[in-house]
């Protein structure tokens, strides 16, 4: 087989109302291919029954205390594998496997203690749907000196990656007691194409405040 250059061309349609368009792009070259996952920033795909998408992250940070890969289903039911070493995770090769931690999520989480000392390296993801299922996908990493239970539990310095918000993209959390979470959104709109900027909360139960800067 011989190689082959694709081209891509995204436009906006003719109808002269849309004036700006935001979009994500990926290309892969078949179904088993790593999708690649970058800290803080949420992936959205969708998986037929039994289908399988995997993905791939790089820790190199020497300060990580924990990797945690959250896989949030918004229609349908997700389930996600993790390895250190088997490039394509399922429900039969896998290091980890997730734990519906909340309602909301399943997660996986590996933690430096006296049996992992160090958890930087590679990490396979596999995502399989147990019916068609539209997720989202997100890598986060917790460092040495980030608060915990205690608030002045504290050792080193304290680095905060953000989360970052799409647009129209509705993002499900939780928060327990003690705890903060922190996103970032970004827009390239300019001058006249910009009106205002909503940035919207609601609880589904419990109190909360927020602040934006």
């Amino acid at each position: 087989t011989k190689p082959c250059l694709y081209a891509v061309q995204v436009s906006l349609p003719e109808t002269g109302y849309e004036r700006v368009s935001h979009f994500s792009v990926v290309a892969h070259h078949n179904e088993t291919s790593h999708i690649h996952l970058r800290e803080g920033v949420s992936m959205e795909n969708v998986l037929e029954s039994n289908q399988y998408k995997f993905f791939k992250f790089v820790n190199r940070d020497s300060d990580a205390t924990n990797v945690t890969f959250t896989v949030r289903s918004h229609h349908g039911d997700a389930d996600i594998f993790v390895s250190k070493t088997e490039k394509y995770p399922n429900e039969e090769h896998f290091d980890r496997k997730s734990d519906l931690s909340s309602r909301f999520a399943d997660e996986v989480v590996f933690s430096k203690n006296k049996k992992m000392k160090s958890i930087e390296g590679t990490y396979y993801i596999g995502v399989k749907g147990v019916e068609y299922t539209s997720y989202s996908i997100i890598a986060s990493i917790t460092r040495k000196g980030d608060k915990g239970d205690d608030e002045d539990d504290v050792v080193g310095p304290r680095e905060i990656v953000p989360f970052q918000l799409r647009e129209g993209v509705t993002h499900n959390e939780f928060l327990s007691e003690k705890t903060k979470k922190y996103y970032k959104f970004k827009t390239t709109m300019r001058g006249e194409d910009i009106h205002d900027i909503r940035i919207t909360l609601t609880a589904s139960s419990g109190k909360y405040q927020y602040f934006v800067r």
